[in-house]
């Protein structure tokens, strides 16, 4: 979606993806289905099969590649070729760059390229866990020191020479909050919580900001 965005806002020169997962042919589906997503309720807002006759990233790819078997309606099929239009006005404009060992140092020599060419936009980045380091030696082991090497190279040699957004994602950890962790949040945002303290939130007079303080403590 924010990809789509940058898409959308930028007036002129290219918006770049760096993929280090997805295919080229992938994230063409995905702008399928987001196209087709956004043409529906315009014209179906109150219709029964709103939701059937929009096109997921497997339904593009069955479709594209010859698969008549799914039963798609006309009115479906119909939806795909508006939003491939759609999707063909915007892509104008689009650069993938689907190189899995590229990172924050590659990432602005390809970005530069495009730069040179085209001028650049916006850069999205799919996904921060994947970029490989390929800046100075930092100590073994020390992803942080990677990572904020990696963020600064992207501000440096993208962001600001370029004057556009760069957009890093994430992935959130989802094992984050096990072995207790949930609980002890809890406990940092009411102590009244803890096994054997005092029941009930009124007598627990400190402000919300000291609260928040104890929860941060707690992640850090």
């Amino acid at each position: 979606m924010l990809f789509r965005s940058l898409l959308e806002q930028a007036d002129e020169g290219a918006v770049v993806f760096v993929s280090h997962e997805e295919t080229k042919l992938s994230i063409l589906y995905r702008l399928y289905s987001l196209a087709s997503a956004l043409l529906v309720p315009e014209e179906t807002k109150l219709s029964s099969g709103l939701w059937s006759r929009r096109w997921n990233r497997g339904d593009v790819r069955d479709w594209l590649s010859g698969d008549g078997e799914r039963g798609f309606s006309k009115e479906k099929i119909e939806l795909l070729d508006r939003a491939r239009e759609l999707v063909v006005e915007k892509a104008r404009r689009l650069v993938v760059i689907e190189e899995r060992g590229a990172g924050a140092d590659r990432v602005a020599k390809l970005c530069r390229a495009v730069h040179d060419a085209h001028g650049v936009a916006g850069v999205a980045l799919d996904y921060l866990q994947k970029l490989p380091h390929d800046g100075p030696d930092l100590p073994k082991g020390r992803r942080d020191m990677e990572t904020a090497w990696a963020c600064r190279a992207l501000r440096e040699k993208i962001a600001l020479p370029f004057e556009c957004p760069v957009v890093v994602a994430a992935q959130v950890n989802r094992e984050a909050l096990r072995d207790g962790w949930a609980r002890r949040l809890l406990e940092a945002l009411d102590p009244s919580k803890k096994k054997g303290g005092r029941r009930g939130g009124d007598d627990d007079d400190s402000s919300l900001e000291e609260r928040i303080r104890r929860v941060e403590r707690v992640l850090a």
